[in-house]
């Protein structure tokens, strides 16, 4: 689906599906005003060409943030491993001061 004609429409369909707003701030940061954005922004998402473009957008998102099993368990390792030297660099410096008890305030 092409970009919507509407370019606050647009905007709002993009801040809807990245979830950085709900819709009535959507409907807001798109630049509408008025006491209602609570129920004037449910008509914009009625509109059949802006539910189509959030949902065509959300799927992209998640298309984009897919992880196969392989990465996720690469990016376990990763954290685990540098949990791992984190650790043991804290027990050599442990071990460094037991063996220098001079350095320890009494």
């Amino acid at each position: 689906m092409p970009i919507l004609r509407n370019s606050r429409h647009e905007k709002f369909a993009q801040l809807l599906a990245r979830a950085k707003f709900g819709p009535s701030e959507a409907y807001r940061q798109c630049g509408y005003t008025g006491k209602n954005a609570d129920v004037n922004c449910q008509d914009v998402l009625a509109n059949p060409s802006v539910a189509a473009r959030i949902a065509e957008l959300k799927a992209g998102n998640a298309q984009e943030c897919k992880m196969t099993r392989k990465e996720a368990l690469a990016w376990l390792v990763d954290v685990w491993t540098c949990i791992c030297q984190s650790v043991f660099k804290g027990l050599e410096a442990l071990e460094g001061l037991r063996r220098a008890p001079s350095l320890l305030p009494m």
